[in-house]
């Protein structure tokens, strides 16, 4: 089961649900934000014809979305009016468990990253679904299902986004590299920037094209886009200082794990009570990012994070604007780029 949508005229703009009024704490956007969205969805059925695990299921405009699963395989379902039911038609161009996608602008092509080591773009054009005549790198309206590029990594690949210019996707693979490939250059290898940090586990352009990564490093790194062209700059942590009142007392148990984990990461020897809360934001793995654009406590919050701590972190525009500031003093801190393609005949992890 799905929720699929209802009323489109229903469904009132962000800022509606916001407002304008006075600064309003973020738990409670997001109660709004639920409440809405209750109003105009209503759950219904879909055909998926899958067996095995489903680990992403991202939307794209009300009108597709394409799932992930464990059998080699991408359904991407669409509405059938007459039937009432949203109906699927098979990627089948996988080796392995699929364990990302993400849509191009447009809903024309998909970006799928697998357990095989590679990441894809697919064409996810439906004929009497999609409007005709849509344009991408490689044509118009391409045939659904066929395999448009394909790209080598060191690793299982975790996520994968797209630029808002249609024409350049991200990626991130298990070996702590993103990856930027520029569609409209066939043949070019993809940038390969490679990170001090440990590796990323989602990935999402802003609107100004930089690129923000999350994951097992707890804190998001920026990635700027240099003027002019579709490579990127190495990327730099970006800093909030959590609130003093978040913080919770811990058990002996969890406070002699996040010991460990201090230790780990910041290679120094820390008592428990020292050790009980990291200096960063999330306390565990980040595992999403998302774009928000909205006011929070009178600042616009570009975009959220949110992890397996059970924390959501609204990260705004001051504090974007001093990560973008560090990496033009700095040059960027989280790793060398290497700009060469992965060897294609690196042997592929078993499952």
């Amino acid at each position: 089961m799905v929720c699929a949508p209802g009323c489109p005229s229903r469904q009132p703009p962000l800022q509606d649900v916001v407002g304008s009024g006075p600064p309003r704490a973020p738990w409670e956007i997001l109660r709004a934000l639920v409440h809405a969205s209750m109003i105009t969805y209503r759950p219904c059925l879909a055909l998926l014809l899958v067996s095995s695990a489903l680990p992403r299921d991202p939307w794209r405009a009300e009108v597709k979305f394409a799932v992930g699963s464990g059998e080699k395989l991408v359904p991407v379902c669409y509405f059938e009016d007459q039937n009432n039911f949203w109906v699927s038609k098979h990627m089948r161009k996988h080796k392995s468990t699929v364990l990302c996608v993400a849509w191009a602008p447009g809903a024309a092509m998909l970006a799928t990253g697998g357990a095989d080591s590679k990441a894809r773009v697919l064409s996810a054009y439906v004929k009497g679904v999609d409007a005709a005549n849509k344009q991408t790198p490689f044509g118009s309206d391409p045939q659904f299902g066929s395999l448009l590029a394909e790209f080598d990594c060191g690793g299982w690949v975790h996520a994968v986004a797209w630029h808002p210019n249609g024409s350049t996707v991200g990626f991130a693979s298990h070996d702590s590299v993103i990856s930027v490939a520029n569609l409209t250059a066939p043949g070019t290898p993809p940038q390969r920037i490679r990170l001090r940090e440990l590796p990323m586990k989602a990935l999402t352009f802003l609107p100004s094209g930089a690129l923000v990564g999350v994951g097992f490093s707890y804190t998001p790194l920026i990635f700027a886009q240099v003027a002019g062209t579709s490579t990127y700059t190495q990327g730099t942590p970006m800093q909030k200082v959590a609130s003093e009142t978040s913080s919770a007392t811990v058990s002996g148990v969890s406070a002699a794990r996040r010991m460990f984990q201090a230790q780990d990461k910041a290679r120094q020897e820390q008592t428990v009570n020292q050790a009980a809360r990291l200096n960063t934001v999330h306390q565990n793995c980040v595992t999403c990012v998302r774009l928000f654009d909205a006011r929070v406590g009178g600042t616009v919050a570009e975009f959220t994070t949110s992890g397996l701590d059970g924390r959501i972190a609204f990260w705004t525009s001051d504090e974007l604007s001093a990560a973008m500031r560090a990496l033009s003093v700095s040059g960027g801190g989280g790793g060398g780029v290497v700009n060469k393609p992965a060897h294609r005949d690196a042997p592929t992890p078993s499952m």
